[in-house]
């Protein structure tokens, strides 16, 4: 009986101490996303996005997310890409399908070196 209570304590505990990490790290990501709205007028996903963009980056239309397609708008808006439609793949592969070519200009360029 006293190790029922003292697993239901611990647990208690553990799951109190979780929430309030939880609550914490909520509360840094909050931040950072003012903070990245504030000084480059874009949220962390869009900047993640930026990152990883390259004139090469053929993305497919069909399985792009809402939350992407958000980033997406939100960079194209600032000017940190440029946003092409293509059809296909430069090596002729999947000619029928609809891609997005997404290419850093200058602007996002600057971001992408730092």
């Amino acid at each position: 009986m006293k190790r029922l209570l003292l697993a239901i304590s611990l647990l208690l505990i553990s799951t109190t101490t979780f929430a309030n990490e939880l609550a914490e790290v909520e509360g840094k990501i909050r931040q950072l996303n003012d903070d990245s709205l504030s000084s480059l007028g874009i949220t962390v996903n869009a900047l993640s996005l930026l990152l990883v963009t390259h004139p090469q980056s053929y993305l497919p239309a069909k399985h792009i997310v809402s939350r992407t397609r958000i980033s997406i708008h939100e960079l194209e808006d600032k000017g940190y890409i440029t946003v092409l439609e293509v059809m296909g793949l430069p090596d002729g592969y999947q000619p029928q399908e609809k891609f997005l070519r997404l290419i850093p200009t200058d602007k996002g360029k600057v971001i992408q070196q730092f």
